[in-house]
């Protein structure tokens, strides 16, 4: 039987934030850095689901580790949802992870140097890097951040039309 959605991110979870996985190469993570893989993996398997129509009783957290499907989705990000290279390495990130987790019982060379699914991704994130580096920086100008500021009366005023809006505290 073949464990649920759940189960194997559960057991991914643990092989990042363990203090010992036997011939895991890596030091542990945090919780912190954890959680956002697991979303990551959350969002690619939803595109799969609901952009790629695959059936949900078939998706597989090694799904986000495929190059193939890593090159789709991170095209559709950049392409259609105007995400930039800075967010593809995040995902790539998570899938190399996921990639350590699938193979590392038989890694044999330090940094998993000999799981060919690994490099791939590692070679991925390098391509990524170095386009990140060229992309031109999103940093808002003042003057837009300025357009998007209210004033304290603008503030007062939908603070007031909400709580006309809102029914009576009983308390």
């Amino acid at each position: 039987m073949t464990p649920s959605l759940r189960e194997q991110l559960d057991k991914f979870y643990r092989f990042l934030t363990a203090l010992e996985i036997p011939k895991r190469q890596d030091s542990p993570v945090r919780e912190s850095t954890a959680k956002p893989y697991r979303y990551h993996i959350l969002c690619f398997l939803g595109w799969l689901h609901h952009v790629e129509d695959w059936p949900f009783d078939e998706l597989k957290i090694e799904l986000i580790a495929d190059r193939e499907w890593l090159d789709e989705f991170i095209a559709w990000g950049i392409n259609d949802r105007g995400n930039s290279y800075g967010w593809a390495i995040l995902f790539g990130a998570t899938a190399l992870n996921v990639a350590k987790w699938q193979h590392y019982r038989r890694s044999q060379t330090t940094k998993y140097k000999n799981i060919k699914e690994v490099e791939v991704i590692r070679s991925l994130l390098n391509e990524l890097s170095q386009k990140h580096r060229k992309e031109p920086r999103r940093t808002t100008s003042k003057e837009a951040l300025e357009e998007k500021l209210i004033t304290l009366e603008q503030c007062i005023k939908v603070t007031r039309y909400l709580r006309r809006c809102c029914a009576p505290r009983r308390g």
